[in-house]
């Protein structure tokens, strides 16, 4: 791995699939995450096949993000001091991890826990 963290010699695809390496959950659930990645960035889906080598410095960054979320992590803001929200690129909120782990937006928007009723999130 260099640069960016990616195997140049893999695919894209071949390049996420190593990220559920460990994992013991099933082959249902890894296709599952794999779904989520790609609805997350629907670029690294039109690019599943291409050598990780022949892909832009944003393809491969989405690819090393992609590939550290196939493990299905569980840390989140119960290690963190401080966070920070980003949508579309922008910083939209941040703060102390314990104030922004009990905020209902965060909750529901971010963290996909919370309220069940639709409410438009605005800063």
């Amino acid at each position: 791995m260099e640069g960016r963290h990616c195997f140049a010699h893999l695919t894209i695809e071949d390049n996420l699939m190593t990220g559920a390496y460990t994992r013991k959950d099933g082959k249902a659930a890894v296709a599952a995450t794999l779904e989520k990645i790609y609805a997350y960035f629907p670029r690294l889906k039109v690019r599943r096949g291409t050598q990780a080598a022949y892909t832009s410095g944003g393809e491969q960054q989405m690819c090393a993000i992609g590939r550290a979320l196939m493990a299905n992590p569980k840390m989140v803001l119960r290690y963190a001091d401080h966070g920070y929200i980003l949508e579309n690129g922008r910083i939209v909120m941040d703060g102390a991890a314990a104030a922004l782990r009990e905020n209902e937006d965060v909750k529901e928007f971010y963290l996909g826990v919370g309220v069940a009723t639709a409410r438009a999130f605005v800063m």
